[in-house]
């Protein structure tokens, strides 16, 4: 189920840009493929857990190999960095991660790894680039109504709060389900 906002009368150049991470209640999507870039305390949690992961010395060998970087990034939905490694990540990577938009969330080794990518499951990014209408995945199917509602809810006012309740800018909202009818908000 996803959540289509489209703006009118926004200009990127001169007004502040949209864009943000909102954490939901509920996990919108149900398998995310995960990597995570770990040292050596997280690359024991994560071979217990079953996550794909890469060590720093593995990211220090792809480092002018673009072809594999590009797959990589494709491969996965999106990322999981130690904090102990995370200033030297982007530089063996290159701009390749930021490019693709995918979310990076660095990890501290104060909680466990698995809450910590549970909780980054339930992010959604909102964002708009250089256009004025943006989708947002906000649950799946197999979701009660009551736990869309919630999702949706939160995103709603999330929204309201980036655009500081100029209700005026919004041109529409609809709700989509995939390959289903849509249905209008506003």
């Amino acid at each position: 189920v996803d959540l289509q906002i489209s703006l009118k009368k926004y200009n990127f150049k001169k007004q502040k840009k949209l864009s943000g991470i909102v954490k939901l209640p509920y996990q919108p999507k149900q398998v995310n493929k995960i990597c995570i870039f770990c040292d050596s305390k997280h690359q024991f949690e994560s071979e217990k857990l079953g996550f794909f992961y890469l060590n720093e010395e593995t990211a220090k060998k792809m480092k002018n190999k673009k072809k594999i970087i590009k797959k990589l990034v494709k491969k996965f939905h999106f990322f999981v960095i130690s904090d102990s490694i995370a200033k030297v990540i982007p530089r063996y990577m290159g701009t390749h991660l930021l490019k693709s938009g995918k979310s990076l969330v660095v990890v501290d080794h104060l909680t466990p790894l698995e809450a910590q990518v549970n909780q980054a499951k339930s992010q959604a990014k909102l964002y708009f680039k250089k256009d004025l209408n943006t989708g947002i995945s906000i649950a799946n199917v197999n979701m009660t109504t009551l736990q869309i509602q919630k999702n949706l809810q939160t995103v709603l006012t999330f929204f309201l709060a980036l655009i500081d309740k100029k209700t005026s800018i919004v041109k529409n909202i609809f709700i989509k389900r995939c390959m289903g009818k849509t249905f209008s908000l506003i």
